[in-house]
């Protein structure tokens, strides 16, 4: 859809339409009204255009993993607050375009990339106290796990790591850790601490340690920055040329936006195969340290089983799939991992 809009007059006609509509308002607040108009419009098309789609797959995962998550009301009113949440992160995009556009000028894709880090640590710092404080994580209710896990943390990480319950929006068992530097929380899902046994939880709660203790997150962002700058970079080179032939001015412009967002995300796309390369790398370490930290390979070999049946997780899968989507080991090279431990 963006392609279409990008790549026609529909653009062009856009920002048009959206300007007009903003005129009533003051001088100062038409830039703004503008933005939000615009990219509004757009996030609002989305939604409806990919809402069968995302229907047709909650509902296939979700008789899968839960069958009784599958009611329309739900999947409705999460796929509406995703919806919103979608467009509130578009908008913020935009704006951080635009006004590294306004500040930067021509170098405005470095100035972004600068920004886009920035901003990713302060979320990675600041998400796990924000799940906390909006009531979304609990405390582990189990006190004899929770000491266990505290040493644990004060064993990998030098210091105490808040391990806490909550409830993710795709169900299911999983666990993360949020968090740079010396803040941190490892999150386990409620289904995961209800149905798991103490040691298998342990050694999940070790893997995620791990990212914590080797700062793997702020890694993540450092290999990020330097994909965004080249990826930007390129765009900005490749929208210039593209744009006079679709009726845009000039990179600057308004309805140079869905070209923009094309021509990034196209890119990003095929940069994809080094992050994940990267992030599987440090799943493997993690995987290699929980087995050390806990001593338990079989209670290590039991959870991956399990979390590769809860996610449907492929054994084998072929390398096409494993450099486009894999985050992680598959799961036979997880298990030999824990095979070779025993």
């Amino acid at each position: 859809m963006l392609a279409i809009v990008a790549l026609t007059p529909a653009a062009p006609t856009l920002a048009d339409v959206s300007s007009d509509l903003a005129t009533p308002w003051p001088p100062a607040l038409q830039p703004v009204l503008t933005l939000v108009i615009f990219v509004s419009v757009l996030a609002f098309a989305a939604a409806v255009v990919a809402f069968p789609v995302s229907v047709y797959a909650r509902r296939r995962v979700a008789r899968r993993l839960r069958p009784t998550a599958a009611e329309s009301g739900s999947l409705l009113w999460a796929y509406g607050r995703d919806a919103l949440v979608g467009t509130v992160f578009a908008l913020a995009l935009a704006v951080v375009v635009r006004v590294s556009l306004w500040i930067g000028g021509g170098g405005w894709w470095l100035l972004m990339s600068v920004w886009l880090a920035l901003l990713s640590l302060v979320a990675l710092r600041f998400v796990g106290a924000g799940l906390v404080a909006s009531g979304e994580t609990r405390p582990l209710g189990r006190p004899a796990l929770a000491a266990h896990l505290t040493a644990l943390s004060e064993q990998a990480c030098r210091q105490a790591v808040d391990v806490r319950v909550w409830t993710p929006t795709s169900g299911g068992a999983t666990a993360a850790v949020t968090g740079v530097g010396r803040t941190g929380h490892v999150l386990l899902s409620s289904e995961m601490v209800r149905d798991w046994a103490d040691d298998e939880i342990a050694v999940v709660v070790a893997h995620e340690l791990s990212h914590h203790a080797r700062h793997d997150l702020g890694r993540r962002v450092a290999v990020d920055t330097g994909l965004w700058v080249a990826t930007l970079g390129v765009t900005d080179r490749t929208v210039a040329l593209i744009a006079p032939m679709v009726g845009v001015g000039s990179v600057a412009d308004l309805a140079a936006l869905p070209l923009l967002a094309v021509v990034a995300g196209v890119l990003w796309v095929v940069a994809r195969p080094l992050r994940l390369a990267q992030s599987r790398a440090h799943e493997r370490l993690a995987d290699q340290f929980a087995l050390e930290l806990t001593g338990n390979p079989e209670a290590f070999t039991r959870a991956i089983r399990r979390l590769g049946e809860a996610h449907l997780a492929e054994e084998r899968p072929s390398r096409w799939t494993r450099w486009f989507f894999h985050q992680h080991p598959t799961v036979e090279e997880r298990l030999r991992l824990s095979a070779r431990q025993q």
